[in-house]
């Protein structure tokens, strides 16, 4: 049975020839295709291909809020949105994808002003039965070190509260909140790219925001992706 595919036709013709790469991937800067892996999802992170190699993997884009980041855990886990939007991979492909060595991550950030930020971390989540639990620690010295309390933090959802606060439902606080690794030791989080998105730059603690930069004021754009070393 073939595997299900989508493709970005503006993307460069090398992208097109390769039949190897599952994911979201990235060709010359731009976001190339999704390979869903409803079948076969063991060869999510197969490279093979020298091709796959270069590519990163995206695993969350934000821009624009057209998709609802308030999803339950199964949602969180298979992945949600898609290339014409905003997108989850999905925690389970992103834990295969660190199996697979793909174990640096690089977050992009953008404010409504247009700057840019970017920060690498060396990134690994656990598999399902330890609730997709996470291991970063940053990789170069950015000026904008966030997560260092959410290190060891297990994923949580609206309908899955593993904060280990009990004075807290992290993934569930003031109007619609977010999946994310959120902890008692992090005050919940000090940078969630999951949040509620606003349309503009406000002081707001659900939403989308990157503390270490510019304290609870929302982010206008968000990607997370990851390579290998």
């Amino acid at each position: 049975m073939p595997y299900k595919r989508n493709y970005i036709l503006t993307c460069g013709a090398k992208c097109g020839i390769d039949e190897s790469c599952m994911g979201i991937d990235i060709c010359d800067g731009r976001i190339c295709r999704l390979w869903n892996a409803t079948f076969y999802p063991s060869l999510l992170s197969n490279d093979s291909n020298g091709l796959c190699k270069r590519y990163i993997k995206v695993i969350q884009r934000r821009f624009d809020g057209s998709v609802d980041f308030y999803r339950n855990w199964t949602e969180y886990e298979n992945g949600f949105g898609s290339l014409q939007s905003e997108i989850w991979l999905g925690n389970q492909y992103i834990n295969e994808l660190t199996n697979a060595g793909y174990t640096v991550l690089r977050i992009e950030l953008t404010g409504f002003n247009g700057e840019m930020r970017h920060i690498e971390y060396n990134f690994n989540i656990e598999n399902k039965t330890n609730d997709y639990r996470l291991h970063i620690s940053e990789r170069n010295v950015s000026g904008i070190y966030n997560l260092y309390h959410s290190d060891r933090a297990f994923f949580c959802t609206f309908d899955k509260d593993n904060d280990n606060w009990n004075a807290a439902h992290c993934a569930d606080m003031s109007e619609k909140a977010s999946g994310w690794w959120h902890s008692k030791a992090a005050w919940c989080t000090d940078g969630n790219l999951n949040g509620i998105y606003k349309n503009e730059y406000m002081n707001y603690q659900q939403g989308i925001h990157w503390f270490a930069w510019d304290g609870q004021w929302t982010l206008k754009e968000t990607k997370m992706m990851l390579r290998k070393p």
